[in-house]
C-alpha cells in the first residue's frame, strides 16, 4: 500500500489493520523522505528511489500475487514497480491516483505547461520541494512537503506483462479547485474508463480514506474476494 507525496505509510495503517483483522496480509510502505523516514529527505531523492522502496518490500517480505495499491503519487510509483516486477503482482489498484498514460511521461506532463512554468518561476530555480497547502497543514502535522524531482522523472512503459495486469481505479467524487483535481485526476479517470479498467466511485475528497478508513476497507476486501 503506497501513499502519495505528502503523507506516509501512517496514512494506510488504520486500513491495513482492519484488513489484517479480516485475514489479509497488508503492508503499508513509507517512501524515502516521507513520514517516519522524513529525516532522510533530500534533493537527491528520485522516482527510482521510491520505486526501489516498494520493490524492496516485495523482495524482503517474499510477497507474491500482490494486490498493489497506490494513492495519488503512489499510483505513479506502483505503475513503475509493475514494469519491473510484473510476475509478482496480481492486480493494480489506484486510489484517486495519478498514472503515466504513455511511455516516457513524467508526472508534470499531466498538467498544463503554462501552469508548470508559472509554478517554477514562483518557487525559484533552487526549489526542490513544494510547500504544503494550508488545509493540509491544519489537517494533520504528519503531512510534509512534496518532492519536485520525482515529478520530473519519466516512467518507461515497455513491459507487455505489466500492461496486461488487471487494474481498478477508485475515484473520489468531491473535487477541490486545484489543478490536481480539475485537470490531472479527471484526465486519468477518463483514460482508465477508455482502457476498460474497473471504475469505482466513492464520496469524499482526495484524502478521504485518511480520515475515514472504513470508506475504503470493504471496497478493497470485496475486490480481493471477487478474484478468489
Amino acid at each position: 500500500m503506497v501513499h502519495g507525496q505528502v503523507d506516509g505509510g501512517w496514512a494506510w495503517t488504520p486500513i491495513a489493520e482492519k484488513l489484517r483483522q479480516q485475514g489479509h496480509r497488508a503492508f503499508p510502505v513509507t517512501l524515502t523522505g516521507n513520514g517516519e523516514r522524513q529525516h532522510l529527505v533530500s534533493p537527491a531523492i528520485t522516482l527510482d528511489t521510491h520505486i526501489q522502496d516498494v520493490m524492496a518490500v516485495l523482495q524482503y517480505e517474499r510477497l507474491d500475487q500482490v494486490w498493489l495499491v497506490g494513492h495519488s503519487y503512489g499510483g505513479w510509483v506502483i505503475t513503475a514497480v509493475a514494469e519491473q516486477m510484473a510476475d509478482r503482482i496480481a492486480h493494480l489498484v489506484y486510489v484517486d491516483a495519478v498514472i503515466p498514460l504513455v511511455d516516457g511521461q513524467c508526472l508534470l506532463d499531466l498538467f498544463d505547461p503554462a501552469f508548470v512554468e508559472q509554478a517554477a518561476r514562483a518557487l525559484g530555480p533552487d526549489a526542490w520541494q513544494l510547500p504544503l497547502t494550508p488545509d493540509l497543514i491544519s489537517a494533520d502535522s504528519r503531512y510534509g512537503p512534496a518532492l519536485i524531482r520525482p515529478m520530473r522523472d519519466p516512467v518507461a512503459l515497455t513491459n507487455p506483462q505489466a500492461a496486461a495486469l488487471p487494474r481498478t481505479y477508485i475515484a473520489y467524487t468531491e473535487r477541490a479547485n486545484n489543478p490536481r483535481d480539475t485537470v490531472a485526476l479527471p484526465r486519468i479517470e477518463e483514460a482508465a474508463m477508455a482502457r476498460g479498467w474497473r471504475i469505482i466511485r466513492l464520496p469524499g475528497d482526495h484524502f478521504a480514506h485518511v480520515r475515514q478508513p472504513d470508506l475504503l476497507v470493504p471496497v478493497l476486501a470485496q475486490l480481493v474476494a471477487e478474484s478468489a
